[in-house]
């Protein structure tokens, strides 16, 4: 038995635990950068300490932020102590420490800020445009999260009393207030939208369900991006 043959069984059972596709996509993402340093092909029973402890390491080393790697090890360790359950390993995933996320300094933008965020989301489509500048009014003015933005549903949107059912992480709900920018740019973007009759707000390109990686990959025309990596930050 490979290590990506129990990862596919890792992902079963979360699955049949009710764990979302988001949710899902982001244990295929963490772990599958240990599975690619250790090898998919790896038996279980060469699974050691000392591969689990170089992989570690090589994270620091990656030039990636602290919260990343935090994030990365503890994904690995919920794996791990899955593969324990099943297999016998010689060592202990629950020894596995989890470094402490630093904590994340609040920035505060000024209005100025805001309009040059806005005025450098741009796409030569312009409904994408929409799309982009509506999503991150919504992050911005409601405090949506990445994944809370992906699965907002349209009947989740009042404009009359403005606000809005998230669905965030734990299946846990809750209402937001729909700002007034965040509406104006909501409205503009489904008045434009080429997709009609579809489950989920936000759209990709060919109308299905936006994902959180596109969110991420947001596309700044190099004009704009000097101006708006001047207020990150």
């Amino acid at each position: 038995m490979t290590v990506s043959n129990v990862f596919d069984q890792y992902l079963l059972s979360k699955s049949k635990k009710g764990l979302k596709d988001v949710s899902l996509d982001t244990c295929r993402y963490c772990i599958g950068k240990f599975l690619s340093f250790a090898g998919s092909s790896l038996e279980i029973t060469d699974l050691t300490q000392d591969i689990v402890d170089r992989y570690i390491l090589s994270l620091y080393h990656d030039g990636l932020s602290r919260a990343t790697v935090c994030t990365y090890i503890r994904y690995l360790k919920l794996f791990l102590c899955f593969v324990a359950q099943l297999f016998c390993l010689p060592f202990q995933p629950d020894s596995i420490e989890v470094p402490k996320s630093p904590k994340k300094k609040v920035r505060l933008y000024s209005p100025a800020d805001v309009v040059l965020i806005f005025q450098a989301i741009q796409s030569p489509l312009p409904w994408i445009t929409a799309r982009n500048r509506a999503i991150v009014a919504l992050m911005l003015e409601s405090g949506l999260r990445q994944c809370e933005i992906v699965s907002l549903l349209h009947r989740d949107i009042s404009f009359s009393g403005n606000r809005l059912l998230v669905h965030g992480k734990g299946d846990k709900d809750r209402y937001c207030l729909l700002g007034n920018v965040s509406a104006c740019y909501l409205q503009k973007y489904l008045n434009l939208c080429p997709y009609s009759g579809k489950e989920y707000v936000f759209c990709s390109l060919d109308g299905s369900q936006i994902t959180g990686n596109a969110i991420r990959l947001f596309y700044f025309p190099a004009g704009c991006f000097p101006s708006f990596r001047s207020i990150l930050p």
